[in-house]
């Protein structure tokens, strides 16, 4: 979930030649409908935090509720105006600050696929 049109393509076109299936949504409202839509298992979710109409931190709230094993990468370009960020760091939550590579994107993917435990949204 990206807002920014040209990101969330670079984002799609990245993690689609690296082989994975996309769900891809300009909003938290419209992520929020595709997930619930979904009848497949969802694995990750990639969302901006900023987004008009419903969070990234709000959206993956709600898609707990239908995906409670979903893990979380968020993407950022504001990190110094968020502290709440440094809270969600220090219980796991997987922040790619922008601009980042695309490689680096890849790794940061895998890394949370990966990790043992599941990425948390705003729980304290």
């Amino acid at each position: 979930m990206e807002d920014n049109d040209n990101l969330r393509n670079l984002l799609q076109r990245t993690l689609e030649a690296a082989g994975f299936s996309i769900l891809s949504a300009a909003d938290g409202v419209e992520g929020l409908r595709l997930c619930r839509q979904h009848n497949g298992t969802i694995d990750l979710m990639v969302s901006d935090i900023v987004m008009p109409r419903l969070t990234g931190l709000q959206l993956s709230d709600q898609v707990r509720a239908a995906h409670p094993e979903i893990k979380v990468l968020f993407i950022t370009g504001f990190a110094d105006e968020f502290p709440e960020l440094r809270t969600l760091i220090k219980i796991g939550t997987s922040i790619l600050e922008k601009p980042f590579l695309p490689s680096e994107l890849l790794r940061r993917v895998e890394d949370t696929l990966n990790s043992g435990g599941r990425a948390t949204g705003t729980e304290e």
